[in-house]
């Protein structure tokens, strides 16, 4: 079980640029396609440590832009990060497979040490599906 925090102007595609955005979903991901959503968590407004700090929980935050120095932020708190351009349920489903179907990293992964296979690194199910 994962929490991810989505960057969705419209909850049906990721295409929030991380400090842009005015709100995050955040969703529970379970094993194989199963997700829903538990709150949407508003950051508009707010400053990149306060983002920082209402993402803190969470284990990866998915968005379409993410600066570096948010990367630096979130690398602190050991939140995986991921910059796609994917519809939601897409992105959740490839999540959620935890790299069944894709092989690679998008970006770099922070999400402290290297799993022992690869396919265990979520990051990896997202691969491929910009």
């Amino acid at each position: 079980m994962a929490k991810v925090a989505v960057g969705s102007t419209d909850g049906i595609v990721i295409d929030a640029h991380f400090r842009q955005a005015e709100s995050f979903d955040i969703y529970q991901v379970d094993s194989e396609d199963s997700f829903f959503l538990l709150e949407k968590r508003n950051v508009n407004g707010a400053s990149l440590d306060e983002i920082i700090d209402r993402l803190s929980d969470v284990d990866i935050v998915l968005v379409r832009f993410i600066g570096q120095h948010a990367v630096d932020e979130l690398a602190k708190r050991r939140v995986a990060y991921a910059a796609v351009n994917l519809p939601v349920v897409k992105a959740l489903t490839a999540y959620a497979k935890r790299g069944k179907l894709l092989s690679n990293p998008v970006g770099e992964c922070n999400c402290g040490e290297a799993p022992p296979r690869r396919e265990d690194c979520p990051l990896r199910a997202l691969k491929g599906l910009r």
